[in-house]
C-alpha cells in the first residue's frame, strides 16, 4: 500500500474525526459536517503520513552492533543452540534452552538480527514464556524478523540496550517484552539475571517482575516495517513491530526513543515505561497479555517518540500506557480505535510523567460502532500541548464515547485542541481537567462538542490557581477557549469551571451554544477574580456565550458565575442571547465584592451582559423569548457609552428581565441597563435594589441610566427602582418611554432618604435632562411614575417627565415625606399632545410637607394638553412656596394645566388641618433656670439704668421670626412660614377661580382690621425695630440681620 493509499485509508477508518474540524482545513470555524478536512490533512501529512513513504534508514546517535545471534553456556538444564538458518549469516534457529513447566529459558551471549535476517525460535506450540537474557556487552540490534511457534509471550533482556531498526518486525503468538533490566524476577523469589548469569535454579514458577540494577540502558524503535507478514496501522502507515490481536507490547528500559518507529497490536496493549537505576517494574498477567506496575519505582527516564505510531485500534480493548520523567510526542500518534462489530469496549490511553510535551502530534481514542470507546489520561506535573496537536476521545457510532482525564499542575494547550464529541447517535464523554494553572492559546480549544443524534459531554475545568483564555489561531479562523457547543438534537452537558482568577481576553471565549434542536448547555464558573477583556483583531469578541445561534429551536443554556470581582472591559461580553426560534437562557451572576463592566473608549463592540433577543441576519427571524439577567453584587460600576447590561428584544422573540441587587450601583457616561424593545414584543421588567446608594450620570451620544423603553408596537416593561440615595445627574435617566406605538412603562422608585435630579448633558448636539421619563415621542400612550422618598431634588433641568406626543399624558404620584425643592427650570409634566396632536394631560399627584420652588427660576409642574382636555394636579403640602397656579406658563415658577383648544384641567391644592393637641409632651413640674437663656446684647450706662431712663423689656407675641434659642441668629436663608390659610378648591371649582383665590394684592391693615402676618422689618428713626403689614421699598435686599458690634463690655 502507497501512501496516497494509506491516506484514503486513514480517512475512511479514522477521519473526519469530529472534534479535530475545527483544527483541520486550517481551523475553520465549525458550520456543518461537510465544511471540514480530516486529521490526516492536518497532522499526518506533515508527520505520520509522511512515514508512509520515507525511506528506510537508521537516525544518527544509532550505533548498529555486530549482527550475530551467540549462545553461552550458563543455563542449568539444556543449553541453548544457535544453527545458521535459510540465509547463513543473517538467518538464525534457535533451539535447546532449559524448560522449566510451560516456561522456556534461552541464554545468549549477544542478540542481533540483521537487517533482512531472521531468528527463528524452534520451540513447542504449547509453551507459555519464551524467556530470552542476553550476558554479554553489546546492545541487541534487531533489524529483522523474530518468530517463534504458537502463542507464548517472548521477553527479551539485554542490560545493555535494544534497538529495534527499520526492517525489524515480529511474528509471534503471545505477547512480547523487551528490558533492559538485570533480569527477570520470578514469582518463586528467584531471578533469570543478564549481569550475574551463574547457572541459576529453575522451577516452574511465572515472570513476577523486571528488576533493574546500576544502569538502565534505552530502548529504540525504527521499525517500520511492512510486507506481507505484517499490516499497516489504521493511519495506513507500516505497521512496524506488529503483534496478534490483543496481546501486549511492552518496552522497559531507561529511556524509550520511538525514531520513525511504529507499534501495531489490534485490541491489545502497548507499554512504554523509562525506569531508573535499581527500579523494580511488577507484571501481571491478563487476558490482554500484560500490565506493568510502576508502584516501586521512585526514579523515571524519557520517553521520546519522534514521528512515531503507536496503534491499538482494533476490534476492542485496546490500551497504551506510557510512563516517565519526561514524555515528548513530536509528530506522532498514539491510536485506540475500536472498529465496527467489536468484540470489547475500549481501554485506555495512559499517560504518566512528571513533563509531557506533545508537539504537532495526535492521541485518538475513537468508537467506530455500537462499543464504548477507550478512554484518555494524561497526568504530569507540566502538561504541553502544541502545535496543532489533538488529544481526544470520540464516537462516531452509536457507542458511548469515552472520557478524557488531564491532570497536571500547568497545563498548556497551543495552537491545538483537547477533547471529546459525538458524530452519530453514541453520546460523546466527559473532560475532566485539574490543574494549578491552565493556559489555551492561539486558537487552541478544550471541547466536547456534539453533532447529529448524540449528546455532548460534561466539560469540567478546576484550576486551583488560574485559567488564561487567549486570542484565537493567527487567520483569525478559531477562537482559543472552552466549549461544549451543540450541533445535535440533545441536550449539551454544558462546562463546569472552578478556578482562582479566570481571565479571558482578546477574542477567547467559553461557550455552550446551540446550532441545532438540542438544548445548550449550562456554563457554571466559579472564580474569586474574573478579567474578560476586548476582542480579537478580526472582530470575535472575548466572553461566556451559550447562545441560541441562527437555525437554532433548541432552548439556549444558563451562565452562573460566582465570585468576588467581575471585570468586563474593551468589547468582552457575557451572553445568553438567542437569534432563533429557541429561547435564550439565563444569566445570574454573585460577585461579593464588585462587578465593573467599562468601555476604555477604544469604539470596541458593547461591553457587558446580555440575555437578548436579536435576528443576526437579514433572513432570519429571532422568536424565542429572551433570558434573565440577575445579579447581586456589592457594587455594581458601568461605564462608558459601550458599556451595557441587556435583556432587550429586537425582533419578534419577548425581551427577559433585568433583577439587580446591590450596595451600590454607578451607571457613568454613557452606559445602560436595558430591558428595552425595538422590535416587535414587549420587553421585560427591570428591577434595581440598592442598600445604600444609585448612581446615573453623565452622556457620551447617548444618556446613561436604566431604559425599558420600547420603539416598537408593544409596551416598555416596568422598571422598579429601591434604594437608600438615588441620584440622576448631567442628562443621565431612568426612562421607560415609548418611541413608537406601544405605551409607555411603569417606574417605581423607592429611596429610603433622598432622590436627587439634576444637570443636563449633550447629545448629538442637544441638550438632554436628567430625570425620571415614560414619555411617549411617538404615537403611543405615557407610561406611569411613581416616587416613594424623604427628600426630592430636581435642580438644573431636571425632570420627571409622563409627556405624550400625540396621544394621553401619563400619571405622576410623587409621595415624599418631608420636601420637594424646584430649582432652576426644573419641570414635572405630565402634558399630552407636544406634537400638536389630541390626548389629554395626565394626573399629577403630590403629597408633601414643604413644595418649594424660587419664582424667577422657571420650574414649572404642569398636565397641559394641545388639543385634548387638560389634565388633574393634586397637591397635599403643609406649605408650597416660590410656585403657584397660573393659567398658562411663564417665565415664572408655574403649575398649570392649560390646554390649547381643549377645556382646562383642575388644580387642587390641599393644606392639611393640624391637630394642635398633637405630640403634646407633658412639661417637668421645675422648669430650666432661664437667667442664661437670654443673649446679653450691648451694654449700656449705669447711670441710665439707675436713673430709671431704661427699663429691660422681652415681650413675645406669637412665634414668627424667633429662633429657637434666644443666642441663634436668624440666617437670611430661614423660611419664614406662610400662615395665611390656602383656599382648597372643590372638585367643581374652575382653575379660573383657583386663580382668582390668589390675585388680589393683601392691604395694610388700620386699628380696626384684623391681624395679618408681618411682611417687613423696619428700623425707625428713634431705633426701634418695627414689624410692618407692607414690606418696605428700600434696602429690601440687604440681610435681615447685622452683624452685633458690642461696646464698653
Amino acid at each position: 500500500m502507497n501512501r496516497k493509499q494509506g491516506i484514503e485509508r486513514l480517512k475512511q477508518n479514522i477521519c473526519h474525526i469530529g472534534v479535530f474540524r475545527n483544527l483541520c482545513g486550517g481551523f475553520a470555524k465549525i458550520v456543518s459536517h461537510k465544511n471540514f478536512l480530516s486529521l490526516n490533512n492536518h497532522i499526518f501529512q506533515k508527520s505520520v503520513g509522511t512515514i508512509a513513504g520515507i525511506a528506510f534508514c537508521t537516525l544518527s546517535g544509532t550505533s548498529p552492533s555486530v549482527a550475530q545471534i551467540s549462545a553461552d553456556t550458563n543455563l542449568p538444564d539444556g543449553q541453548t543452540v544457535v544453527t545458521p538458518g535459510t540465509t547463513p549469516g543473517i538467518d538464525f534457529l534457535i533451539t535447546g534452552g532449559t524448560k522449566v513447566g510451560n516456561n522456556l529459558f534461552h541464554s545468549f551471549q549477544n542478540f542481533s538480527v540483521p537487517e533482512n535476517g531472521s531468528a527463528i525460535f524452534q520451540n513447542d506450540a504449547n509453551l507459555t514464556n519464551i524467556i530470552n537474557r542476553v550476558t554479554g556487552d553489546l546492545e541487541s540490534n534487531i533489524n529483522g524478523l523474530i518468530q517463534a511457534n504458537g502463542n507464548a509471550n517472548f521477553f527479551l533482556i539485554n542490560p545493555n540496550g535494544i534497538i529495534f531498526g527499520p526492517n525489524a518486525s515480529l511474528n509471534l503468538g503471545g505477547s512480547f517484552i523487551a528490558s533492559t533490566a538485570s533480569s527477570l524476577r520470578l514469582s518463586n523469589g528467584d531471578e533469570f539475571s543478564a549481569i550475574n548469569p551463574t547457572k541459576p535454579l529453575l522451577i516452574i514458577s511465572v515472570p513476577l517482575g523486571l528488576q533493574f540494577g546500576n544502569q538502565a540502558k534505552s530502548i529504540t524503535n525504527q521499525s517500520q516495517f511492512n510486507n506481507s507478514r505484517t499490516v499497516l496501522n489504521s493511519v495506513g502507515a507500516p505497521g512496524g513491530l506488529v503483534l496478534q490481536p490483543f496481546q501486549t507490547l511492552a518496552f522497559v528500559g531507561g529511556e524509550i526513543k520511538g525514531e520513525l518507529g511504529n507499534i501495531t497490536v489490534p485490541g491489545g496493549r502497548i507499554e512504554l515505561g523509562a525506569v531508573g537505576e535499581n527500579s523494580f517494574v511488577g507484571l501481571n498477567q491478563g487476558p490482554q497479555g500484560f500490565t506493568l506496575d510502576y508502584t516501586n519505582v521512585e526514579d523515571f527516564g524519557d520517553i521520546e517518540l519522534i514521528r512515531s505510531v503507536n496503534d491499538v485500534s482494533g476490534p476492542g480493548g485496546g490500551n497504551i500506557q506510557l510512563q516517565g520523567q519526561k514524555i515528548n510526542l513530536e509528530q506522532s500518534a498514539l491510536f485506540a480505535v475500536t472498529f465496527p462489530n467489536g468484540i470489547e469496549n475500549g481501554g485506555v490511553v495512559n499517560l504518566y510523567g512528571d513533563e509531557i510535551n506533545i508537539n504537532s502530534s495526535g492521541i485518538q481514542a475513537i468508537t467506530l460502532g455500537n462499543l464504548q470507546g477507550a478512554d484518555v489520561a494524561l497526568e504530569a506535573e507540566n502538561i504541553s500541548v502544541q502545535a496543532e496537536s489533538v488529544v481526544s476521545a470520540e464516537t462516531r457510532g452509536s457507542g458511548q464515547g469515552g472520557k478524557l482525564t488531564i491532570s497536571a499542575n500547568n497545563l498548556e494547550v497551543v495552537k491545538s485542541i483537547l477533547g471529546t464529541e459525538t458524530q452519530v447517535s453514541g453520546n460523546a464523554g466527559d473532560v475532566l481537567i485539574t490543574t494549578q494553572d491552565l493556559n489555551v492559546r492561539d486558537g487552541a480549544q478544550i471541547a466536547t462538542n456534539a453533532f447529529e443524534e448524540g449528546a455532548s459531554g460534561q466539560l469540567t475545568v478546576k484550576a486551583s490557581n488560574s485559567i488564561e483564555l487567549i486570542g484565537e489561531r493567527g487567520d483569525g479562523s478559531v477562537p482559543s477557549g472552552l466549549f461544549s457547543d451543540n450541533h445535535s438534537s440533545e441536550k449539551s452537558a454544558g462546562v463546569s469551571i472552578e478556578t482562582g482568577k479566570l481571565n479571558i481576553r482578546d477574542g477567547a471565549r467559553i461557550s455552550a451554544s446551540t446550532f441545532a434542536g438540542g438544548d445548550g448547555g449550562q456554563v457554571t464558573i466559579q472564580a474569586k477574580d474574573y478579567e474578560l477583556i476586548g476582542s480579537s483583531q478580526t472582530g470575535k469578541l472575548s466572553g461566556v456565550f451559550t447562545n441560541v445561534e441562527p437555525g437554532a429551536t433548541g432552548q439556549g443554556g444558563n451562565i452562573s458565575l460566582t465570585s468576588e470581582r467581575l471585570q468586563i472591559y474593551e468589547g468582552a461580553q457575557i451572553s445568553a442571547s438567542t437569534f432563533s426560534s429557541g429561547n435564550a437562557g439565563r444569566v445570574s451572576i454573585s460577585a461579593s465584592d464588585s462587578i465593573e463592566i467599562q468601555d476604555l473608549g477604544l469604539d470596541t463592540a458593547f461591553s457587558g451582559l446580555f440575555a437578548q433577543v436579536e435576528a443576526k441576519q437579514d433572513t432570519s427571524t429571532a422568536t424565542g423569548k429572551g433570558g434573565d439577567i440577575l445579579l447581586d453584587t456589592g457594587k455594581l460600576t458601568l461605564q462608558g457609552k459601550q458599556a451595557r447590561i441587556s435583556a432587550s428584544t429586537n425582533d419578534v422573540g419577548w425581551g427577559g428581565n433585568v433583577t439587580i441587587n446591590v450596595d451600590e450601583l454607578l451607571v457613568r457616561d454613557g452606559s445602560q441597563i436595558q430591558a428595552a424593545t425595538t422590535g416587535m414584543a414587549p420587553s421585560g421588567k427591570l428591577e434595581v435594589t440598592a442598600t445604600n446608594k444609585i448612581e446615573l450620570s453623565g452622556v457620551d451620544e447617548v444618556p446613561s441610566g436604566l431604559f425599558t423603553s420600547t420603539q416598537g408596537y408593544l409596551a416598555a416593561g416596568s422598571l422598579d427602582v429601591n434604594a437608600k440615595d438615588l441620584s440622576i445627574l448631567d442628562g443621565a435617566r431612568i426612562s421607560a418611554s415609548s418611541f413608537g406605538a406601544g405605551v409607555g412603562g411603569s417606574i417605581n422608585v423607592n429611596a429610603s432618604d433622598t432622590v436627587k435630579l439634576t444637570g443636563t448633558g449633550t447629545s448629538s448636539n442637544t441638550e438632554v435632562r436628567s430625570g425620571l421619563f415614560v414619555e411617549a415621542t411617538g404615537t403611543g400612550k405615557a407610561g406611569n411614575i411613581e416616587l416613594n422618598t424623604r427628600s426630592l431634588l430636581l435642580d438644573d433641568w431636571g425632570a420627571i417627565i409622563a409627556e405624550t406626543a400625540s396621544d394621553d399624558g401619563g400619571d405622576i404620584s410623587l409621595k415624599i415625606a418631608d420636601m420637594i425643592q424646584m430649582r432652576n427650570n426644573s419641570l414635572i409634566s405630565a402634558t399630552a399632545g407636544a406634537n400638536s396632536k389630541g390626548g389629554d394631560g395626565g394626573n399629577i399627584n403630590i403629597a408633601t410637607n414643604f413644595l418649594i420652588a424660587v419664582p424667577s427660576e422657571n420650574s414649572d409642574i404642569t398636565a397641559n394638553a394641545f388639543e385634548g382636555q387638560g389634565g388633574n394636579i393634586q397637591i397635599s403640602a403643609r406649605n408650597i412656596f416660590g410656585i403657584e397656579f397660573r393659567e398658562k406658563l411663564t417665565s415664572l415658577s408655574d403649575i398649570t394645566v392649560s390646554s390649547s383648544f381643549g377645556a382646562n384641567g383642575i388644580v387642587e391644592i390641599t393644606t392639611p388641618d393640624i391637630d394642635p393637641s398633637q405630640g403634646i409632651t407633658e412639661l417637668p413640674e421645675q422648669m430650666t433656670d432661664t437667667s442664661n437663656q437670654i443673649a446679653r446684647g450691648c451694654g449700656v450706662d449705669r447711670v441710665q439704668i439707675a436713673k430709671g431712663q431704661i427699663r429691660n423689656r422681652f415681650v413675645v407675641i406669637g412665634k414668627g421670626g424667633l429662633p429657637s434659642n434666644p443666642e441663634a441668629i436668624l440666617s437670611s436663608n430661614t423660611i419664614l412660614e406662610d400662615l395665611e390659610i390656602t383656599p382648597i378648591l372643590k372638585p367643581q371649582d374652575t382653575a379660573q377661580q383657583a386663580l382668582s383665590s390668589t390675585k388680589n394684592p393683601i392691604k395694610v391693615s388700620d386699628s380696626n382690621d384684623s391681624l395679618v402676618e408681618a411682611q417687613s422689618i423696619v428700623l425707625n428713626s428713634q431705633g426701634e425695630v418695627l414689624l410692618t403689614a407692607q414690606v418696605s421699598q428700600r434696602n429690601h435686599n440687604r440681610s435681615w440681620f447685622s452683624s452685633i458690634s458690642c461696646y464698653n463690655n
